[in-house]
Parts: C-alpha cells; structure tokens; sequence
C-alpha cells in the first residue's frame, strides 16, 4: 500500500491519510516484520493499510505478501476491501496455549484483516462505508497458500 492510517492513543485513526514513504510502515518490498516492529511507534502494528479510495471503485487488488524463508510457505492476500489492518498480536502475554504446548507471547502473530477503514462513518475524507436502503454490499477476499 503507498498509504496507511495513523492512530490516536486509543488506536483510533486521526483521519490523516499518510504515506509509507520512509516510513516503518513502508512494506512495500521485502521487510523482516520483527525488524520493522522496533521502529513503529507504541506496542507493534495495528494499522489500516489503504488499498483505495472512493475515486477507484474498490476494485480486487493484490493486497500482501508474506514469504516465510524457513518453511518456504507464501501468503498472499488479492481483496475487492479499500483497507487492509495490518496486527501484530500487541497484547498476547504468553498465556494462551496453542499447538504442541506451545505459548503465544506478544508478537507471536500476525493478522491481515481486509476491511474498510476504520471509524470511516465519522471520517468525510475516508471511502464511504454506509450501506443505504436498496443498495447491495458484495466483496471478495482470497487468502491463497503455497511454497517455495
């Protein structure tokens, strides 16, 4: 994405639309996330990564990839969503079992959640997101695992 969402401390958007440019939010090209998390701003990632805007009509976009170099597994993400929020599992504390015996620590995780973007009802500037009476809501994502 050439653009995200900044957020207030309560990780609500500001309503200011910026670019990655430069920034530790720049995932365009190949980035270690756990080297980007050391330079973002509060506990990790949990950011709106923006897809398009109203002038595009939401078309179905390549929206992320994620190479994993041990196992050679590849993630990738295409959507018809004008957002993608990008989490980092801020708030996991190591409580919570999962496979194998395994704990999930902070950071742990990751999610790519395709959506509009947030709080876009109370932003003029944000894509509208209102479905109004008589109109249809239809959109597309496709999570698509391989290796390599």
């Amino acid at each position: 994405a050439e653009s995200y969402l900044p957020v207030d401390e309560t990780s609500i958007p500001t309503g200011e639309i910026r670019s990655v440019e430069g920034t530790p939010f720049d995932l365009r090209g190949d980035v270690l996330i756990g080297a980007q998390l050391k330079e973002v701003p509060g506990p990790g990632f949990d950011h709106n990564f923006c897809l398009s805007s109203s002038s595009n009509n939401w078309k179905e976009r390549y929206a992320a990839r994620v190479y994993h170099s041990l196992s050679g597994r590849v993630l990738e993400v295409f959507t018809s969503q004008p957002g993608v929020q990008f989490y980092t599992a801020n708030f996991l504390d190591g409580s919570m079992m999962g496979k194998n015996g395994s704990r999930y620590g902070k950071h742990s995780a990751f999610c790519l959640e395709t959506q509009n973007w947030p709080d876009a009802v109370n932003k003029a500037s944000f894509p509208d997101c209102l479905l109004r009476p008589g109109e249809e809501y239809h959109h597309a994502t496709c999570f698509t695992f391989t290796t390599i």
